[in-house]
């Protein structure tokens, strides 16, 4: 958890919702100027602050809707602090919550510099990152319906379906003929039709993203396409969820950020290591997990290294250590501009992380 150091005259905590926000403002001291609900109207905000605006820092709680917030505020010049929504849950967690305390507490944090602090995402590359972020939604739907498909085989005693034939559009339109109950194959038929119509959205999602690519940085891209196991997709993944590789002063952050590494929890000798796995990035720990898939099939000699692993610690921390070696990979590759070194990956290091 990182603290922001925020050095103001005034700080104003904003307890952002869909229709409207509740801000408090208050000096170095404590004292409240002003503690009021407002429409979502940025005009309207600036227009009760302004007096204090010049020497006016604001902290908003990281919720999915603070992008206006930030976007205004960016544009008007007014400091920014974007809050980390897991630990701020665990700072102020009170008998009693509601807006009007939440944006006195956001204010409170502010001031004393207790604030947890978060990344506001640029807006120039936002939209690109989030229609990434759509297109792993819609591609994990379409493992759901494939899988749904696999189920009903397995229960009708079919076990002769491949992935390959679910993949190819031509020969999944014969799997209705293997079934004569007609409520199963309505079923399979639904799963089907949806798979059509996600693959035409991954498709335009996908075009849409690489036209894009144009604008953006070729020179990490191509760096990043080096890996094998790392192709299109993956990479623009990473790039956009990374961003600026420099907000990470370590590889150590940057991987549990990833959410490569285990949480290290110890109290009186006793250690909780299932806990808090969650907190980071899910679709950078995505990325990386589908890269230690794709390695394995692309390089034999990365192959052969995961096979003595997973005789030593069995297939699935193996392809936790794995994914974790190619997140600190890509790591120094974005921050030296190299690119992968097989010799280097495969050496073994003397320092061992822990990993997922």
């Amino acid at each position: 958890m990182e603290l922001a150091k925020i050095n103001s005259k005034y700080y104003c905590g904003v307890d952002l919702h869909d229709k409207n926000l509740y801000y408090c403002l208050m000096r170095k001291d404590g004292e409240i100027l002003h503690h009021k609900k407002l429409r979502n109207n940025f005009e309207l905000f600036q227009a009760k602050t302004k007096k204090y605006s010049k020497d006016m820092s604001v902290g908003v709680e990281s919720t999915h809707n603070y992008y206006w917030f930030y976007d205004a505020c960016k544009k008007a010049g007014i400091p920014f602090y974007l809050g980390h929504a897991y630990y701020l849950r665990a700072i102020r967690g009170k008998k009693k919550k509601d807006d009007k305390l939440d944006s006195k507490t956001l204010s409170d944090l502010m001031r004393t510099n207790f604030f947890p602090i978060g990344y506001p995402y640029p807006k120039e590359k936002r939209a690109v990152r989030d229609l990434l972020r759509r297109r792993c939604k819609m591609v994990q739907l379409r493992a759901g319906l494939y899988n749904h498909i696999h189920l009903v085989h397995s229960q009708e005693g079919l076990l002769d379906l491949s992935l390959g034939e679910l993949k190819n559009k031509e020969e999944r339109k014969e799997l209705l003929e293997r079934f004569a109950d007609e409520e199963i194959k309505l079923s399979i038929q639904s799963d089907l039709e949806l798979i059509d119509q996600l693959d035409k959205q991954i498709k335009a999602i996908e075009q849409r993203i690489k036209e894009k690519l144009e604008l953006e940085d070729k020179e990490s891209y191509n760096l990043l396409k080096s890996y094998p196991g790392i192709g299109e997709i993956i990479a623009l993944t990473i790039l956009y969820e990374v961003d600026r590789i420099e907000r990470f002063p370590s590889v150590q952050k940057f991987s549990s950020y990833s959410r490569v590494v285990k949480t290290q929890r110890e109290s009186n000798r006793k250690r909780t290591d299932n806990k808090n796995q969650k907190i980071g990035n899910p679709y950078l720990k995505w990325a990386f997990s589908q890269a230690a898939v794709y390695a394995v099939v692309h390089s034999p000699e990365i192959r052969k290294y995961f096979e003595n692993l997973s005789r030593k610690l069995g297939k699935k921390k193996a392809r936790a250590v794995l994914r974790h070696r190619i997140a600190v990979a890509v790591y120094y590759t974005l921050k030296r501009k190299e690119p992968f070194n097989l010799e280097i990956f495969l050496q073994t290091t003397k320092r061992k992380e822990k990993a997922v």
